[in-house]
């Protein structure tokens, strides 16, 4: 398994590394060499269900049941941490031409929104 994501793994609780295990194969085969994983969470993300939500140096990957998408920083306008919840908050990622939003942990979308905006630069919106 790729370093950066076993050690980002170890981090999440059980429960979520177990229901998540075929998205964690598909990020796998995802990952170019050399690739850093800088954040790694599980939630759901709206219209598509549960996903695995990963941010590396170069991109972010997505892997779902039987899905996966690589979004480039080039293709992102803007990020946010949205409304808030007891104990979640909503990841906000603009790109060109949609918004993808995905609920997970507070303090897990604060660690997310600041590995996208230190690895591309992207403004918070």
């Amino acid at each position: 398994m790729h370093p950066d994501l076993e050690q980002r793994l170890t981090l999440m609780p059980r429960r979520l590394r177990n229901r998540h295990s075929d998205d964690v194969r598909i990020l796998e085969t995802m990952l170019a060499p050399g690739e850093r994983v800088r954040a790694l969470t599980a939630g759901p993300l709206v219209g598509r269900g549960r996903v695995l939500f990963a941010v590396t140096d170069r991109r972010i990957l997505l892997a779902g049941s039987g899905w996966s998408e690589s979004l480039p920083y080039w293709q992102l306008a803007g990020v946010t941490a949205g409304r808030g919840f007891p104990l979640s908050t909503t990841l906000v990622i603009h790109t060109a031409g949609r918004v993808l939003e995905l609920r997970s942990p507070r303090q897990a979308v604060a660690e997310l929104v600041a590995a996208v905006r230190y690895a591309s630069g992207v403004p918070e919106i």
